[in-house]
């Protein structure tokens, strides 16, 4: 019995030595590595879909564990591998946020963002520090214990964001899609020959006259080329709103978002206002009569209706997995990965190989899918609602004039992937005006002439890009059977369906007041002519 309970001793106390151990153990330069990835994630929540965080975590998750064990085996002591490893790792992803930081600050400490700069200092401070611990003969058990608490907390917060995040939208969407608010019935005139709907938004592409005062662009050609397929041009139109998930999601839903809010107070609007653009009432109108959704694949979550009956999305292939995402792109240029990337100013050939190798090949190649394709859903014989988020004239830009791909890192390698100042800006922005405007008239041309019955197509910018004119849009409709004598200069995406529904499917509408809500919660009545 003493035996049995002298053994019963030993082991107890080998378990307690062993979590005391494991106390020291310096986990939290993993933690540490690991929260870079889910906080950046939780800061975009809205804008990608969880899954892109896998590669760069689990990148992360085995560089620091390896990096931990060996410099553990290196200096036989794990305290003070670990401390070497957090100072490190903390220099690592820090690097980019510190970087765009200054970049962006007043004139002389935008100076210091430059890789000339900045890269020593990091250095320096590796240096030092690594200096400093390595004459150190401290194991560091206290210290150890301390940063592996504060690296569980600091896991928590964005843990709990994406957790309630995900929670929230999946009550959101689950709501919306269950709406029991009245909705007029559609009564086509001809249910048997329906025309094809799209509804093509063309992010950040301005008004023509805001491009002719800030950018110096003469857009009078495509106008002109538009009139003459028999399209409207609203030559004064203007955004409801400055962003584009309240804009979208006024047009779809033909009312304005304090009406929406009143109508649907069970769904959390304040953070997934995009949820009711997703499941609009365009779309489910357009459904109940027999409609098709065509939806394609973008860059931004809110922005995919995957559930739609034809979801588009360019074939993915084997070399796919070795392609960044838009996400992993974020994440790169937040961490010292930043310097490969500035550094890459080789010319590459424009083919398929240097789109795949471009720091936002998956961007341009996304966007040329959407180009390719948007004809061929015309041929269609079911009638079908198309909705089509062109990421152009959006930052980054990458596509010249003529159709080229931009490799000049100036171009999308300064803050949230736009240009570096104010030259690369002007010729980067009208560039890519110039090469969507020429495809659009290709496209547009082919569907109206592959469309069996005549199609609506309302093509639109969703906000311009200064300040001064971010409200001013690029606002372009076709309307069969002469119904255009029913639209306006001054027209704004709210009232859109509102006109397409009363003329072509037997309901009454009407139209609400063309306003703009601006960014700081004025709201401003559209001028009926064009200053």
């Amino acid at each position: 019995m003493d035996l049995l309970i002298s053994l019963t001793a030993v082991h107890l106390k080998a378990i307690v030595q062993g979590m005391q151990k494991a106390r020291d153990l310096p986990v939290y330069p993993i933690l540490l590595s690991a929260y870079s990835a889910l906080a950046l994630l939780a800061a975009n929540r809205s804008e990608v879909e969880f899954g892109v965080v896998m590669r760069p975590l689990l990148l992360l998750l085995a560089s620091s564990m390896l990096l931990v064990v060996l410099l553990w085996l290196l200096l036989k002591n794990p305290g003070k591998a670990g401390l070497l490893a957090g100072i490190w790792i903390t220099l690592f992803i820090t690097y980019g946020h510190v970087y765009h930081l200054l970049e962006g600050s007043a004139a002389w400490l935008a100076a210091l963002g430059r890789h000339r700069f900045l890269l020593p200092v990091y250095l320096v401070i590796a240096a030092a520090s690594t200096i400093l611990l390595l004459r150190k003969q401290s194991r560091f058990s206290t210290l150890t214990r301390v940063l592996n608490i504060a690296g569980l907390v600091l896991l928590v917060f964005p843990s709990f964001q994406l957790v309630s995040f995900s929670f929230t939208t999946s009550q959101a969407e689950k709501e919306a899609s269950q709406w029991t608010f009245a909705q007029p019935e559609l009564q086509p005139d001809y249910p048997d020959n329906l025309p094809d709907v799209y509804f093509i938004v063309l992010d950040t592409y301005t008004s023509s006259k805001a491009l002719a005062s800030d950018f110096g662009f003469d857009n009078s050609a495509f106008v002109s080329n538009l009139q003459a397929m028999g399209f409207y041009v609203a030559e004064c139109s203007q955004t409801n709103y400055t962003y584009t998930q309240g804009a979208l999601t006024a047009a779809l839903n033909l009312e304005y978002l304090p009406e929406l809010k009143e109508r649907l107070q069970t769904v959390a609007l304040d953070d997934n206002i995009w949820v009711l653009m997703k499941e609009s009432q365009v779309r489910h109108q357009l459904q109940n009569l027999g409609y098709k959704t065509v939806a394609f694949e973008t860059s931004y979550d809110w922005s995919r209706i995957k559930d739609a009956d034809i979801y588009l999305g360019e074939a993915q292939s084997s070399i796919t997995w070795q392609q960044l995402n838009a996400f992993e792109q974020m994440w790169l240029k937040s961490t010292a990965l930043l310097l490969f990337n500035d550094l890459d100013v080789k010319t590459r050939v424009v083919d398929d190989a240097a789109i795949q190798s471009h720091p936002y090949g998956d961007h341009i190649e996304k966007q040329l899918f959407v180009l390719q394709t948007l004809p061929s859903i015309a041929a269609d014989r079911d009638p079908t609602f198309t909705f089509s988020h062109i990421l152009i004239p959006h930052v980054p830009y990458v596509f010249g004039a003529d159709g080229t791909i931009l490799t000049d890192p100036a171009y999308y390698s300064g803050d949230m992937a736009g240009p570096v100042n104010e030259e690369y800006l002007q010729k980067g922005y009208t560039g890519e005006i110039a090469f969507l405007n020429n495809r659009l008239e290709t496209i547009l041309a082919e569907i109206l002439d592959q469309s069996e019955t005549p199609p609506i197509i309302v093509l639109m910018g969703d906000h311009g890009v200064r300040d001064a004119n971010r409200a001013k849009i690029f606002f372009a409709v076709y309307l069969p059977d002469g119904a255009e004598k029913v639209l306006y200069p001054s027209i704004t995406p709210v009232n859109i369906f509102r006109i397409i529904f009363d003329e072509y499917f037997g309901t009454s509408y009407g139209l609400l007041p063309d306003i703009t809500y601006t960014d700081d919660g004025q709201v401003i009545p559209v001028p009926e002519t064009c200053e």
